[in-house]
């Protein structure tokens, strides 16, 4: 039982390889007047390791009143928040669990605080009815920390019960099992979910609800001044569900329930297990919103029953399940509703890209999470770039009737599991060879993986959708660009009264993307088609964007209004982001956020600040302080500092970079070049007199190798380098690869430098015939054993982020200095792999630290 590869896990800082969790009981109570949910939580684990001494839980902003197992006290400490992950929790064992394999159950007594980011809770005036307070969370990507001391990954699958006391009515992502009236108006309401699901899939609920019936297995809540209205907009739910099941597998969770949230919600809907909760903003009053209900449907196959493993790979969540839901609503409306879906998802993911850049590695689909909020990545980019890929393969294997069967081969295969890309792939292909033979393979084979999965900006293919739908929004948007400087006697308010609501959408987008428009002419539209009083959120949203493209202030205060009147982060963010470039809009913006500050949802307050430039400079000190908090911890533990001495544009960088990694504290002693040669300085270090040297231990130690090798080893506690088992061909692999560097690598680059060097050098009149020579041995020598170098690292890299698997380790370290010197010596051999490692060891955080503290690695 014991894993030979331990799960590489960035967002979490629970020993989840150590022990896992089956089962938790949640036993709560619901307290409106403090804010709060008090109480305890018992997890069923099971430990993966050997000899398994401590427990350690994710937490965030929770506290701790007491752990226990069997009624017995144990000890545990609750360590320094981290900016991001929370504060662990470790949990001291009264004697060691001596074999892989062995049970506990373990209680933890707590209760959640003002500053938990995972509920909020509603004045009565925050709601509807303005009588009730309300409560709702929102887990999802790393919140239920703050909900319940947990292993906050999506790795760790489980059941779950739970047992919540509260004066109002309560649900939750489970099936209800009962409800006993108790003392002081509390009634205790009991659930059960009986199919495993990840922790950020517990949610809870609790104000004055009710529901109505819309299928055979669904019922819609609300509070009840909108119960109604809500039940219109739903009532195809159970077609959805149907054509679900059509598509994939039975549906496995029993009841499929609706909760309509109070407007601060921030999202449109969250695909909690027995309840989806969704935003007001999709009570349209026609069902022209509701689409976003297949989306959540499909989730139950896609992201509930098949999950990621970490968050890394999203898209495995969201690009299966907007690929699903597309099929969903095409089957019910036509695939030409389909390719008019993908149309505006296509508009949605360009505006994602532009946002963060189109070399941002935000915008990969198999994203890098070392040290960063899964929050921060959040955007339509797992969505739409995941959707493109999927729909890319479907035509490469031969369209519906190939792909669709795979779709479902897909969710038995995986369900109730956890997976990530690689493991999605070996499926991908094992299912096509089996099923298809070596035709399928090799039209895969096709495909430009390494772009598709790990490469920055838009997809790599032009998905050439059918725009049947959209011509008549495409020639009005033209139409209007053309008179944008008048005269305007052309335009029709029926232009824009025959087309549908997503048709509005597409015109409005395809309009943002054109230079801004004066503002005659925006104030002409809205005189055509009162765009301003239009209530559709959708279509509301898109008018707010282009005017504020303009700076057209007269929309402003419909602006505010709708900043104001819902949380849904897909509109408030943007609409925040553009109101505070607007002219006239900086101070605006901040002011409204500020007065209405409490109204938002925690996890969209936090975005809002930073989109508006609020919390920039307090998150940098924040992590700042963490930082110097660990490294002064570790050091006060340990008594030890390394000093490295590193010369600039030279080998010591990756040092630097290895260091960071680690974590290890240490201080740098600088050296200038003197003539491109390292200053004398640096013998009085070692007699050699080069860099890098690093000090540790009272010993002095040089050969990047060797040091690269001793602080994994002191340092590493597993990390950077596989498990040192001659057997293994991870651990063989690695050792070339570490040795390789420096014994094949450098040398030739050393040479091909060396001789475009001596030339110029040499008296002027010997300088053509020392070209001539040393250019005969570049040609014959020194470039096919540079080319062939490149051509070996290049097949190492394909299908794999890094060079030992997908996972850093020192060779990557090793051959980060070669590599970027070969990439500026000899970019003409430089394949397209290695040209995305480069971009991936720059992305990574502890990289870009060690450029912060040794400068930027300079390649003479």
């Amino acid at each position: 039982m014991c894993s030979s590869k331990p799960l590489r896990e960035p967002n979490t800082q629970s020993n989840l390889n150590d022990v896992s969790t089956k089962h938790l009981h949640l036993a709560l109570k619901v307290d409106f007047d403090q804010k709060l949910l008090s109480g305890s939580v018992i997890l069923d684990m099971v430990t993966l390791m050997d000899n398994v001494r401590e427990i350690v839980l994710d937490t965030s902003y929770l506290a701790i009143k007491g752990t226990s197992v069997d009624g017995k006290a144990l000890k545990y400490s609750v360590a320094d928040r981290h900016p991001a992950f929370g504060s662990a929790l470790t949990i001291e064992l009264p004697e060691p669990i001596a074999k892989a394999g062995g049970e506990l159950k373990l209680t933890v007594d707590y209760s959640t605080t003002e500053k938990c980011t995972a509920i909020q809770f509603l004045e009565p005036s925050q709601t509807v009815g303005k009588k009730y307070p309300y409560l709702f969370s929102q887990c999802e990507a790393i919140h239920a920390r703050a909900l319940v001391p947990c292993q906050d990954s999506p790795s760790i699958k489980l059941t779950y019960s739970a047992s919540i006391q509260s004066p109002l009515p309560v649900l939750m992502s489970a099936l209800q099992t009962g409800a006993e009236a108790g003392e002081f108006g509390l009634t205790t309401y009991n659930f059960v979910q009986k199919t495993k699901m990840p922790s950020y899939l517990i949610a809870i609920a609790a104000g004055n609800l009710q529901g109505r019936e819309i299928g055979p297995r669904s019922t819609v809540w609300s509070e009840p001044e909108v119960v109604d209205a809500a039940a219109f907009e739903f009532d195809g739910t159970e077609t959805f569900i149907k054509t679900g099941e059509e598509l994939l597998t039975p549906y496995e969770w029993g009841r499929y329930d609706l909760l309509v949230l109070p407007p601060s919600f921030p999202y449109g809907g969250m695909e909690n297990p027995c309840l989806t909760f969704v935003t007001p903003t999709l009570l349209a009053g026609d069902k022209s919103a509701v689409d976003v209900v297949a989306h959540e449907i499909a989730h139950s196959w896609m992201g509930n029953l098949v999950t990621t493993k970490t968050w890394e790979h999203f898209w495995l969540n969201e690009g299966w399940t907007v690929f699903v839901e597309r099929k969903i609503t095409g089957r019910i409306h036509g695939e030409s509703e389909r390719q008019f879906s993908a149309i505006i998802g296509w508009k949605a993911l360009k505006e994602s890209v532009e946002l963060f850049g189109n070399d941002s590695p935000a915008t990969h689909l198999n994203t890098n999470l070392d040290g960063i909020d899964p929050d921060d990545y959040f955007s339509t980019v797992p969505y739409e770039k995941g959707f493109n890929l999927l729909y890319h393969i479907e035509k490469v294997v031969g369209g519906a009737e190939v792909f669709e069967p795979y779709m479902r081969a897909h969710v038995q295969n995986f369900a109730g599991t956890s997976i990530t890309t690689d493991d999605w792939k070996a499926f991908l292909y094992q299912y096509m060879e089996q099923n298809h033979g070596q035709e399928k393979i090799d039209a895969l084979n096709t495909i430009d993986w390494e772009t598709w999965l790990r490469a920055p900006g838009m997809p790599p293919v032009d998905p050439q959708f059918d725009t049947t739908l959209a011509d008549a929004c495409y020639t009005l948007a033209k139409k209007w660009d053309e008179s944008r400087n008048g005269p305007y006697d052309g335009f029709q308010s029926s232009d824009f009264e025959t087309l549908t609501p997503g048709q509005k959408v597409v015109f409005l987008e395809r309009m943002t993307d054109y230079e801004s428009f004066p503002h005659a002419a925006l104030s002409k539209m809205d005189q055509l088609y009162n765009l301003t009083s239009i209530r559709n959120a959708e279509i509301r949203f898109r008018w707010q964007q282009l005017c504020l493209q303009a700076s057209y202030e007269p929309v402003y205060p419909a602006v505010v209004e709708f900043l104001v009147e819902q949380g849904r982060m897909k509109f408030v963010r943007p609409l925040y982001r553009l109101l505070s470039r607007a002219q006239n809009g900086e101070k605006l913006a901040k002011d409204t956020y500020l007065k209405h500050k409490n109204f938002y949802h925690p996890i969209a307050g936090m975005l809002i600040e930073k989109d508006i430039g609020l919390r920039k400079s307090k998150d940098t000190q924040a992590f700042n302080a963490y930082k110097v908090s660990q490294l002064q911890t570790f050091c006060i533990e340990s008594g030890e500092k390394s000093q490295i001495h590193h010369l600039d544009a030279s080998r010591s960088f990756r040092i630097l970079w290895l260091l960071e990694e680690l974590e290890v504290p240490y201080e740098i002693k600088e050296y200038k070049r003197i003539d491109s040669r390292a200053p004398p300085e640096l013998k009085k270090v070692h007699p050699l007199g080069k860099a890098p040297v690093i000090e540790v231990d009272g010993q002095v130690i040089i050969e990047s190798g060797a040091i690269v090798e001793y602080l994994i080893q002191k340092y590493g506690k597993g990390r950077l380098a596989p498990a040192s088992t001659f057997a293994s061909p991870d651990y063989v692999k690695y050792l070339q690869l570490l040795h390789f560097a420096e014994g094949s690598l450098m040398p030739t680059l050393v040479m091909k430098l060396v001789f475009g060097i001596i030339p110029t050098k040499a008296p002027f009149f010997i300088r053509p015939l020392l070209n001539a020579v040393f250019a005969q041995v570049n040609k014959q020598f020194v470039e096919p054993e540079v080319k062939a170098n490149a051509g070996w690292l290049e097949s190492l890299l394909q299908d794999q982020q890094w060079f030992v698997g997908n996972e850093l380790s020192g060779a990557d370290i090793m051959l980060s200095f070669p590599l970027q010197a070969l990439t500026t010596r000899a970019p003409e051999v430089v394949g397209p792999n290695i040209k995305a490692w480069v971009e991936r060891v720059h992305a990574r955080p502890a990289y870009q630290r060690a450029e912060e503290r040794g400068g930027k690695l300079e390649i003479l």
